[in-house]
């Protein structure tokens, strides 16, 4: 439902590939600065993952996400996996700088004009530029249509009754908008949990650290007497 939602089509078939290829343009965008940038992963940059889709509905409906604990999450897959890519490296670069860590003898690669986000980038997705901006060559080839038939067609009366397909996509709209609320309901909830659990394990801790100081002392103490 997700997924449909962010495609040009909406009747598109669903083969369950979620192909980034299909994605209206912002969310073409979108997805691609959430593969290489925000969630970086090493390979299927042109298919969306669930995560990719919860992250990027998140962000076009202004939903909160808990970015922390996702880039904590991706730099712990990153340290797990041997082909994975290093996450973040201008930021861990910064953060080194910022905290005064040594990095003479480190290997270190130049940003160059290829690993922008730019027009290149937007012309490998197959976009083309129209003045000032890039659209679709979809968008493109039925503008030309559209001025081609609209000088023969007359304009039709006005009407304020919806057609069957704009009642489903409301419906379809509406589905979604309420499972998003129930997931980010859901999330917050998990928070809580882990939130609580946390508090939860650092009083235990203080106790076990209270517990251990008083049996230090009273074998400090012991030790005194005997002398």
């Amino acid at each position: 439902m997700v997924y449909q939602s962010f495609l040009r089509n909406p009747r598109q078939r669903n083969t369950r590939l979620f192909l980034a290829g299909g994605l209206k343009m912002e969310e073409r965008l979108l997805h691609y600065l959430i593969v290489w940038l925000l969630c970086p992963r090493g390979s299927n940059h042109a298919q969306c993952s669930e995560t990719d889709l919860i992250i990027m509905y998140a962000i076009t409906q202004s939903i909160p996400l808990n970015w922390p604990h996702l880039i904590q999450t991706i730099m712990f897959k990153a340290k797990r996996l041997d082909v994975a890519p290093l996450p973040y490296p201008l930021l861990v670069s910064q953060i080194c700088e910022y905290k005064g860590v040594d990095i003479t003898n480190e290997h270190y690669e130049h940003v160059l004009p290829g690993h922008k986000v730019g027009d290149n980038s937007l012309r490998q997705m197959g976009f083309i530029q129209q003045g000032l901006s890039y659209i679709h060559p979809e968008d493109a080839i039925g503008e030309q249509e559209s001025e081609d038939d609209d000088a023969n067609i007359p304009m039709p009366d006005p009407t304020n009754v919806a057609g069957p397909s704009q009642i489903h996509e409301d419906y379809n709209l509406e589905s979604l908008s309420r499972q998003m609320t129930e997931m980010a309901r859901l999330q917050n909830e998990m928070m809580n949990i882990q939130n609580t659990r946390h508090e939860e394990i650092c009083t235990h801790l203080k106790n076990l650290d209270t517990r251990i100081s008083g049996l230090e002392r009273h074998f400090n103490s012991d030790a005194s007497d005997e002398f």
